[in-house]
C-alpha cells in the first residue's frame, strides 16, 4: 500500500474458518484501515491483521503485528487528511485473495 512517502507491506499467514469474501468486503476493510491512519486508531489493524503478520514499512523496519499496532499514532496537531482506496481489482481463487488498488 502506498501513499505519499509511506509504503506498507503485509503478509498474513493465518488461516481462519472458511469465510466468503467479496471485492466490496475487501475494499471496505482496506478503507477502514486507511481511515485509521490519520487518527492513529489501532482497532482496524488489530481486527484485520493476522496474529503472525510480517509488516515492512518505508523506514526499512520489519515488525510483527504487536510492534506495528503499537507504532500507530495520530497525525501531528494541525495536520489533517484522508486516504481513499480507488481503482480496486481483485482475484479470489479458493482460499487465496489478491487485492490491488491505488491510494489517493
Amino acid at each position: 500500500m502506498r501513499y505519499g512517502a509511506m509504503a506498507i507491506g503485509a503478509v498474513n499467514c493465518s488461516r481462519s474458518s472458511v469465510e466468503t469474501v467479496t471485492q466490496d468486503d475487501l475494499v471496505r476493510r482496506t478503507q477502514e484501515i486507511m481511515d485509521a491512519v490519520s487518527s492513529g486508531d489501532r482497532k482496524p489493524f488489530e481486527k484485520y491483521f493476522a496474529a503472525d503478520s510480517m509488516i515492512f514499512d518505508e523506514k526499512g523496519r520489519s515488525m510483527d503485528k504487536k510492534a506495528f499496532v503499537d507504532d500507530q499514532s495520530p497525525m501531528p496537531p494541525g495536520y489533517s487528511g484522508a486516504i481513499m482506496v480507488v481503482k480496486p481489482q481483485s482475484r479470489i481463487l479458493g482460499d487465496t485473495v489478491v487485492l490491488t488498488y491505488d491510494l489517493e
